[in-house]
């Protein structure tokens, strides 16, 4: 049997743009399997070691087999298990110092597996068994554990990581009532603001600097992006994408040179979900209507697609493994919603008149009644209708005791808005009949009115594929994939006005208590429908725009054989993208 001894590494960091030295401590393991493949044992050199020792332990996130491995070489004990048993697990990271059984403890935790100590042999690692089928079931669906690896995921990279970066998991069930978006998920982490559309995230802004000079990936692989309206800006619209593709998010702030040199602000990088996160058949659904008690203007314009103030949605997932040794697996997300915002909104100017009811500038005046009046008075109706509807699939290949991993994703979201606003506004002439503190009538000199309408949609695309290989001192990662993002909008414009003749407006209200004055009646309504109207400005605009982004990404690393306590590890990794 080989025996493997703890040695340390210098990692040498080989970028695009220079070369980052990072001082890592790890260790050379190895998983050896019996003549009938059925048992992998890890060993260290068993030479004074204990059981009750306690060690300084950092081991990685990953598969169990790994973690055993790791933790074999760390405490120099023997560790028998079988491949089959770890093969569909995973185990975030941990640190600390602790004895061998301590940390058997806490990587075996919920896994349904167990460690038995042989004397003067180590632990073999078997299944645990079951107290009884409903508490194993019970177990099973603990919300507590069922996105667990997503939060020491998290946890892991933070403390390992070699630059600073902030990470939030994604995790439904302990979800935010608003957090329903990669932008209002990043909010929460600390350094990091939101652009705000309405009264959901759009942008978000990374130490203060604009989110232009961010770089947004997904795993690893650049998002394509048109802007805000199509104007070709780099900034990346977070609000359609929802969280429920991805695990976790990660944000690195720091500039190092495997950044992409438009990383200015930071990056942004989306891990996408995984059907080996979770253990078996998973299915979330989550359904939700939307109400509000102002119906304003919806349904009442006589246009198509502003319905009543009446919203719904729905956002699912849905995974699972499958195969002889369950190799295969398979993750599908979907995000639908509909909603609708009305809003009413009034407008008014004053003048002041003397005792004689002639016109003055100001109330200073010594000759001024001490009553107000309105100079104009306008309103406004606004019918805004968005959908949001898209999902996400990805295909997962992981043979057993390969060290191979591939994948296959690809994701559209879609978001449609259906605004129309209508605006009213009469202005008065400079007399007065009738008046009070809180009413009196007015002439009418002009009346301007404007519909405008907005009907756009966008689009966030993509196709991904993963191949990840270890064997040995060997370590390949190839990714490559094509995002594109689509704008198009259509907004129409008409403006026109009207001055009619012997037209009063009656109007009513008290400024001095808060309330505004409005038109209560016109003395002559048929002078409005009928009167002779005029056109200032019809205007028609189309906006429609494309980006397309193809990158492929290469990561290779090598150890290199070094001196006798220490190696080498080289890391070259290529980068390619071209913008369409």
């Amino acid at each position: 049997m080989r025996r493997n001894s703890l040695k340390r590494y210098w990692f040498c960091h080989t970028a695009l743009r220079g070369l980052v030295p990072v001082l890592l401590c790890t260790a050379a393991s190895v998983c050896m399997s019996g003549a009938t493949h059925a048992a992998g044992v890890s060993s260290g050199t068993a030479e004074g070691a204990s059981s009750q020792s306690q060690y300084s332990l950092q081991i990685p996130a990953g598969s169990m087999a790994k973690a055993l491995n790791a933790l074999s070489v760390q405490t120099h004990q023997t560790i028998l298990f079988s491949p089959q048993s770890t093969s569909h697990i995973n185990v975030g990271g941990m640190k600390g110092r602790m004895t061998p059984t301590e940390a058997l403890q806490r990587l075996l935790s919920g896994s349904g597996l167990k460690a038995e100590i042989v004397p003067g042999a180590g632990f073999t690692i078997k299944k645990a068994s079951a107290i009884g089928k409903k508490s194993a079931e019970i177990k099973a669906n603990d919300v507590e554990t069922i996105f667990s690896f997503a939060h020491r995921k998290v946890k892991s990279e933070k403390r390992t990581s070699n630059v600073i970066v902030d990470s939030i998991a994604y995790d439904p069930f302990e979800n935010l009532g608003g957090n329903s978006s990669i932008a209002s998920s990043l909010i929460l982490l600390p350094g990091v603001a939101a652009i705000y559309n309405g009264d959901e995230p759009r942008y978000v802004s990374l130490r203060g600097i604009s989110p232009d000079l961010n770089h947004t990936t997904v795993d690893g692989l650049t998002m394509a992006s048109i802007g805000e309206t199509g104007s070709g800006t780099r900034r990346v619209n977070l609000q359609d994408t929802p969280v429920e593709m991805t695990s976790h998010t990660n944000i690195y702030k720091s500039f190092t040179a495997e950044q992409s040199g438009d990383a200015i602000g930071g990056v942004i990088d989306m891990i996408p979900m995984s059907a080996f996160d979770h253990k078996g058949l998973y299915a979330y659904l989550d359904g939700y209507g939307i109400a509000s008690l102002y119906g304003g203007a919806a349904g009442q314009n006589g246009l198509s697609g502003y319905p009543k103030h009446m919203g719904a949605g729905e956002k699912a997932v849905i995974s699972g493994r499958f195969g002889k040794n369950k190799e295969f697996g398979i993750i599908i997300s979907s995000r639908y919603q509909n909603r609708v915002t009305n809003q009413t909104g009034t407008s008014g100017g004053l003048q002041y008149f003397d005792t004689a009811g002639k016109s003055i500038s100001e109330p200073s005046s010594a000759k001024w009644n001490g009553m107000v009046a309105p100079s104009s008075y306008g309103s406004s109706e606004y019918a805004n209708s968005v959908t949001t509807l898209g999902g996400s699939g990805k295909i997962e290949w992981r043979p057993v005791n390969t060290g191979l991993t591939a994948s296959i994703m690809g994701w559209t979201y879609r978001r449609q808005e259906h605004q129309v606003g209508d605006w009213d506004a009469y202005n008065l002439k400079n007399s007065v009949t009738n008046q009070t503190p809180t009413s009196g009538t007015e002439q009418v000199n002009s009346i301007y009115v404007r519909r405008i309408q907005n009907t756009y949609s966008r689009s966030s695309n993509g196709l991904i594929g993963h191949v990840d290989w270890t064997r040995g001192k060997h370590d390949l990662v190839v990714r490559g994939g094509y995002t594109w993002e689509d704008y198009d909008n259509y907004q129409p414009l008409e403006r026109m006005r009207t001055y009619p003749s012997s037209l009063y407006a009656n109007y009513a209200g008290d400024p001095k208590n808060g309330e505004m004055f409005r038109i209560t009646s016109l003395s002559d309504p048929s002078q409005v429908q009928n009167a002779k109207w005029s056109a200032y400005q019809m205007q028609q605009q189309w906006r429609k725009s494309t980006e397309g982004i193809p990158t492929v990404r290469a990561d290779y690393g090598y150890n290199v054989e070094g001196s006798k306590n220490r190696q080498l590890m080289c890391v070259a990794r290529d980068f390619w993208l071209l913008a369409i």
